[in-house]
């Protein structure tokens, strides 16, 4: 039997051989977290920690530099990730999973929190969510600027 650190590393691991990440490695790991570095959109390095007596994953900037009033959107878009409109494959089981934002020096965080054990379906909707962030939220047209000065993206590159 796997234990709760293997489940986050073979699930992360399993993202950087199907190519979505662009980096992964493990760079601390104690008794009661692993951390792990992604390279991934944007070119960017994720930092993402899992704490096993918490039983709980965070990404600690999964956006930089963000305005307040963009942080509240951020928060509506996380939330609507939750609802049972949408099809169960792109919704966050609120069941599974509990989920908080914060926002600490312009820098989003995202904590998921497993509930009742499913640690291996928690791992897979936050690297759905993060990835929802950056190819759903960024690209509806609010945040192109943001997207532009943030990242030195290309503005034909956004076409």
């Amino acid at each position: 039997m796997r234990t709760n650190p293997e489940i986050v590393t073979k699930t992360l691991e399993f993202y950087a051989q199907k190519g979505v990440f662009r980096a992964f490695s493990c760079i601390a790991r104690s008794k009661d977290a692993v951390r792990y570095r992604l390279q991934w959109h944007k070119d960017r390095s994720f930092d993402l920690t899992y704490d096993v007596p918490r039983q709980s994953l965070r990404f600690e900037v999964v956006l930089p530099k963000v305005p307040l009033a963009m942080y509240e959107d951020f928060k509506r878009f996380v939330g609507e990730r939750q609802a049972p409109e949408l099809p169960e494959h792109r919704r966050i089981d609120s069941d599974k999973v509990r989920i908080t934002c914060s926002r600490r020096n312009g820098d989003i965080s995202v904590l998921f929190r497993a509930r009742g054990g499913d640690l291996e379906y928690a791992v897979r909707r936050l690297i759905d969510l993060v990835h929802e962030v950056y190819q759903v939220f960024l690209r509806d047209g609010l945040y192109y600027e943001y997207m532009i000065e943030t990242f030195e993206v290309d503005r034909d590159q956004l076409s």
